[in-house]
């Protein structure tokens, strides 16, 4: 009886997992897509269709799993098939370093790391069991499914959140915040999109041009009173042949309503969530990174100190007849 327990708590988490992934993907189609591009070369006119029938697969296993019988045997045979496959390409880019968010339940803030890896093994190990233990021989009584419901729930809570459980604990074991990114050496490569147009930017791009880096969110205060400022100072820098992009600075909010469809807005730079903490790895705002001709970070910190007004007086005598007061 035991083995038709474990066989049914097995099933109902991976029937648990696979509907999450679906209706995550499906309500952050945008990132799943982007995420495709950047693991297995996508090309973008094709990710948001490949994004969108991977959601509907997933959907389509976990009804053939719920639906029990022989069903359920072809949704786990399927159901295998995909996280044996979904692991193999992130062990690929585990192997190659690649920084990329995790977008499999939805728009995400975290990297791609070792503790994705050990969810999807977990993931492999319930399937195997269940073809071991095979399907219940005999129903089950009402009142067993209530606490295997809740099993499987708890599984997929913790197996799909790892990562913030680890990190938990090392924010317990140190009160240390995450280090900036160290002044004087190259800044990490980096690739996003034009928030207007959706070209992709590469860091690559911005070699022989000094460039500034402003980290905002429309959820802080000061990023708001930073944003008239900027306004006073962007035909200065324009003039100067800094490349400006601004970088919002979490997934949370919205950049827009904070530009309000300014000037501002043709200089944002989407980043994915890992790489902009490998940039801003506090996730401070408004902060900004100044980067030289060469890609060295020059200076950082928060918009207001003693090397940003520093940067504001060179754009004002860069621009004389510029309105560049603070």
């Amino acid at each position: 009886m035991t083995a038709t327990y474990v066989s049914e708590a097995c099933r109902l988490y991976i029937l648990v997992v696979l509907f999450a992934a679906a209706l995550g993907k499906a309500r952050a189609l945008g990132s799943f897509a982007g995420t495709l591009e950047a693991l297995v070369h996508l090309p973008a006119r094709w990710s948001r269709s490949a994004a969108a029938a991977i959601a509907a697969l997933e959907f389509l296993v976990a009804l053939a799993l719920a639906a029990g019988g022989a069903a359920a045997h072809h949704g786990m045979a399927a159901a295998l098939a995909l996280f044996l496959a979904f692991t193999a390409v992130l062990l690929v880019a585990l192997m190659q370093r690649q920084t990329v968010s995790c977008n499999c339940f939805g728009a995400g803030d975290h990297p791609l790391s070792a503790w994705d890896l050990v969810r999807n093994l977990l993931l492999i190990a319930a399937c195997a069991a269940w073809f071991l233990l095979g399907p219940p021989e005999a129903a089950l009584s009402p009142g067993a499914w209530l606490p295997l419901s809740g099993a499987a729930v708890m599984a997929f809570l913790l197996s799909t959140n790892l990562h913030r459980l680890a990190r938990l604990v090392r924010r317990s074991g140190s009160a240390e915040p995450p280090p900036p990114l160290p002044i004087g050496q190259v800044v990490p490569a980096f690739e996003g999109r034009a928030r207007v147009d959706g070209r992709r930017i590469t860091s690559a791009e911005l070699a022989g041009q000094a460039a500034v880096l402003l980290f905002l969110s429309s959820g802080c205060p000061k990023c708001r009173g930073t944003v008239p400022e900027l306004l006073r100072m962007l035909p200065a820098i324009r003039g100067a042949g800094v490349s400006l992009w601004i970088v919002p600075a979490d997934s949370t909010h919205d950049i827009a309503p904070l530009l309000e469809g300014s000037a501002l807005l043709e200089h944002v730079l989407v980043l994915e969530p890992a790489v902009r903490e490998r940039l801003n790895p506090r996730r401070a705002a408004p902060f900004y990174l100044f980067i030289d001709h060469q890609l060295v970070a020059v200076a950082s910190g928060p918009i207001g100190d003693d090397d940003w007004k520093s940067f504001v007086e060179q754009m004002k005598e860069s621009a004389p007849g510029a309105d560049t007061a603070v």
